[in-house]
């Protein structure tokens, strides 16, 4: 129980890690080059890609959408208050991102909870 605890602990600081690096990627200038505006816009697109997806199924509640939006999404709101509802709403997306790779990998070895020489092949 306190492995899957850790686990859940480390999936939750890396979604917000990816949620803050896709904020940063999206809204801040990178350089003047042509290079690093290219790289800023295929780091942006790469990491909003689960939100922007999950976002359009779930309506009004949603986080930052660079693809589909054109400047609606938070008309008359601050930025704190546009990087607070993306956070909120973009955490739970990456943990279940990373959660459903973890049960996927789980499955193909014999169940969630497969110890990693299990799951590669190696064990018992």
């Amino acid at each position: 129980m306190k492995r899957l605890l850790i686990g859940f602990i480390h999936r939750v600081a890396y979604a917000t890690l990816c949620a803050l690096f896709a904020w940063h990627a999206c809204t801040l200038p990178f350089g003047e080059s042509a290079a690093q505006l290219k790289i800023a816009i295929a780091v942006c697109y790469t990491f909003n890609t689960p939100t922007a997806i999950v976002g359009r199924i779930t309506g009004p509640y949603r986080g930052m959408d660079t693809f589909l939006d054109k400047g609606t999404w938070c008309d008359f709101c601050t930025p704190q208050e546009m990087l607070w509802y993306h956070i909120r709403f973009a955490v739970p997306v990456y943990v279940a991102l990373f959660t459903s790779r973890l049960l996927r990998a789980g499955s193909f070895a014999g169940g969630a909870l497969a110890t990693p020489d299990r799951a590669l092949g190696n064990g018992v």
